[in-house]
């Protein structure tokens, strides 16, 4: 059939013979479709793949990314093989920890942790508790090895204080290494004359039971002399004492507790600066009376006497008294022997006690 529109001629095509060429298109839409599909998967595979050969590398941030743009790959054309996209997400995380691991090997203690715990997925949660142990229990042992025991027992303590001391590599040597480690450090720290810091360490592997104890107490001995004699050194005199009498009551057949003794019982220097009322300084003879009695309208001193001269600068150096007391301090004028008297006590206005390993400074000492 044709119709005539002006002077163009329309003839209309019948149904029959377009249908083939729709068809055709659909065909080849398909096959575009189809294409594109299994080149989104081929693609996907290919990225799987490489990101696999970077973590083996050791390119493991670039491994990481990789996987999780895999795990991005959504979509319509995604529609064929989905399982490296599915498994994107765990091998992301699986990385992470090989990457960790990789940190710790490098002592890089705190990053691999810190990567460790990065990873979030439920199913790997045991592998990250295992990872945290083997990280924190190497790096201690690093730590020890390079003789820093304080790092090391910060990161058992650490292992300890997260749960992780029962866990993979840890379990049931904590303890253990905790004691070695503390027994090294004292002898470390004895070694460079900090008597306390080895006492300190010692004592902490005492407490821990009686493994630590018997590994203690052979070495306390020595710590204790020498915390003392860095306490003297220090000044911290009560501290010296208390170390000694420690080491006399516990140890007390030990050559250092016989030294202990010695010390506690040595005489100790006393010192003063002698001045007259307005603070000018007075040269004259000093000393020190072990007794001191009333009588009537007076009293009497008696010795041993200790005896020293102030200088023209009024200063005066007893070099050894003996540990007790209390001495009554006197000075020579005018052909006798004078002691200041407290008039409301009657009693000596100047007394000198004597401690151990305590030096005595009177300070100044005002004659009227």
């Amino acid at each position: 059939m044709s119709s005539v529109i002006g002077r163009e001629v329309y003839r209309e095509e019948p149904a029959s013979r377009r249908w083939p060429a729709v068809a055709f298109g659909c065909v080849v839409l398909v096959v575009l479709v189809l294409a594109l599909a299994f080149g989104a998967a081929r693609g996907t595979a290919d990225a799987a793949s490489r990101a696999h050969d970077l973590a083996s590398s050791g390119q493991y941030g670039a491994a990481v990314a990789m996987y999780r743009s895999v795990e991005d790959r959504t979509g319509p054309i995604y529609v064929f093989d989905q399982s490296d996209v599915k498994a994107a997400a765990m091998n992301a995380q699986r990385t992470m920890l090989q990457w960790a691991q990789a940190l710790g090997k490098a002592d890089k203690a705190d990053q691999a942790v810190a990567m460790a715990r990065a990873v979030t997925l439920p199913a790997l949660a045991s592998n990250v508790r295992e990872t945290e142990s083997s990280l924190l229990l190497g790096a201690a042992e690093t730590a020890a090895n390079r003789g820093d025991f304080d790092t090391a027992l910060s990161r058992l303590q650490e292992l300890t204080q997260l749960g992780l001391a029962g866990t993979g590599p840890a379990a049931g040597h904590v303890p253990g290494l905790q004691i070695a480690y503390l027994i090294a450090d004292s002898q470390t720290l004895l070694s460079h004359g900090n008597g306390v810091g080895a006492v300190t360490a010692l004592d902490s592997a005492a407490a821990m039971g009686a493994g630590g104890s018997a590994q203690a107490a052979p070495l306390l001995p020595a710590a204790l002399l020498a915390e003392a004699d860095q306490e003297i050194g220090a000044g911290s005199f009560g501290e010296a004492v208390a170390a000694l009498q420690r080491l006399v009551a516990s140890y007390s057949l030990t050559s250092q507790a016989r030294a202990a003794r010695q010390l506690l019982a040595e005489g100790q220097p006393v010192s003063g600066t002698l001045v007259d009322h307005a603070g000018a300084a007075l040269a004259a003879q000093v000393r020190l009376s072990s007794h001191f009695t009333n009588e009537p309208g007076g009293y009497l001193t008696s010795g041993p006497f200790f005896y020293a001269d102030a200088d023209a600068s009024g200063n005066f150096r007893f070099a050894s008294i003996p540990v007790g007391g209390p001495y009554v301090f006197e000075l020579f004028r005018a052909g006798n022997w004078e002691t200041f008297v407290d008039p409301d006590t009657g009693l000596p206005a100047n007394p000198v006690t004597v401690n151990p390993v305590t030096p005595v400074d009177l300070a100044f000492i005002t004659v009227s």
